[in-house]
């Protein structure tokens, strides 16, 4: 894929159009609609940093050598990290509850067992 068919991606993906990339970027649409070809492709590398500025999730090396997927992962914050851990440390209290009560149901049929013989 060359650049201005990743660049025109981006704008479909995040503007909905290359006229609305050409406003984020400050240019009138008509100019960077020339942009989108071939030819004229070499005048977009200058946008490029200003693009990963606007959308950072966009990957720097899909962006400039097409290489790997557009969009990197998202990062998620620390507060949803630390409630997500707070969540998982409750479930997993629960869990060791719940296999204690249960080795103790065990403990008590093992010793019926015992006895009734």
């Amino acid at each position: 894929m060359q650049l201005f068919e990743r660049v025109k991606k981006v704008a479909l993906a995040k503007e909905g159009s290359v006229k609305g990339l050409a406003e984020q970027l400050g240019k009138s649409q008509q100019a960077f609609a020339h942009y989108m070809s071939p030819k004229a492709e070499y005048n977009l590398w200058r946008f490029l940093p200003k693009i990963l500025e606007l959308y950072p999730d966009i990957s720097r090396d899909w962006l400039f050598f097409g290489e790997g997927e557009m969009e990197e992962g998202t990062v998620p914050s620390r507060a949803a990290l630390l409630s997500e851990n707070a969540e998982l440390k409750a479930q997993l209290e629960e869990e060791r509850a719940l296999r204690k009560e249960e080795q103790a149901i065990n403990r008590r049929l093992v010793n019926r067992v015992l006895l009734s013989d």
